[in-house]
């Protein structure tokens, strides 16, 4: 992984938080369609000039495979689907900014002093705030729909 090194890319970690169906069904749906993230990934790319990887955690989601499919000949997006915890955090801890669902990978961005973009569910916000009031080159959003997101994604890099 020395190609990871030089933390000229961004992560974008999708994982069941993502979508509503597969995590807590009350939150306010994010839900991405595959059309949804392309356009936001491409968005990312051109806005960035970085690089960017794509992660997902041991619970493999069903549209990473079609992102993959989209994005085999790209060599400026790559996709590590079905990750160990040591890789991920080693993908993490070598970036220029991670986005995400709060879970285990925003305290990882944290840690390191990684620029972190962390989606919350804004009834949660005083919970959240008991593990995240230490976090260092944190950014916080609330979870929306996914084009309204995405705009206060790309305006926080």
């Amino acid at each position: 992984f020395s190609a990871f090194e030089n933390k000229n890319y961004l992560v974008l970690h999708i994982d069941e938080k993502w979508f509503s169906d597969l995590y807590i069904s009350s939150y306010v749906n994010i839900n991405p369609s595959c059309g949804d993230l392309i356009f936001f990934i491409d968005n990312l790319l051109k806005i960035s000039g970085k690089d960017l990887v794509i992660t997902t955690g041991t619970s493999s989601v069903k549209i990473v495979k079609q992102l993959i499919d989209h994005y085999n000949a790209n060599k400026h997006v790559k996709i590590f689907d079905n990750l160990d915890f040591d890789i991920l955090e080693y993908i993490i801890i070598n970036c220029h900014a991670l986005i995400t669902c709060h879970g285990a990978v925003s305290h990882i961005a944290s840690a390191k002093n990684i620029k972190l973009i962390d989606i919350l569910e804004e009834k949660n916000k005083d919970f959240y705030s008991r593990w995240t009031h230490h976090f260092r080159n944190y950014n916080y959003l609330f979870r929306k729909k996914f084009n309204l997101l995405t705009k206060e994604i790309i305006n926080l890099l």
